[in-house]
């Protein structure tokens, strides 16, 4: 997979998580399902970073998700 796609996959799942997390924690529930997503989308984060030659900057990000886009739109 891809270094671009492995990083907007995994900030995606970690970001759907979040919200998860918190209703679960609000509803004195365990966030089973959420802290998969989250581990699944760090795994991905984690692979993504270390894959790439020189890792990513926090302006390769935007350019990531944009080049991601552009890849499934044509």
């Amino acid at each position: 997979m891809d270094p671009d796609l492995s990083l907007v996959i995994g900030i995606l799942l970690a970001g759907l998580a979040i919200p998860g997390v918190l209703a679960a924690l609000v509803d004195r529930r365990v966030p089973k399902l959420p802290v998969v997503m989250a581990a699944g989308g760090a795994y991905l984060i984690y692979r993504a970073v270390t894959t790439l030659p020189g890792g990513f900057s926090w302006p390769d990000v935007p350019n990531a998700f944009i080049d991601v886009i552009a890849r499934v739109i044509t």
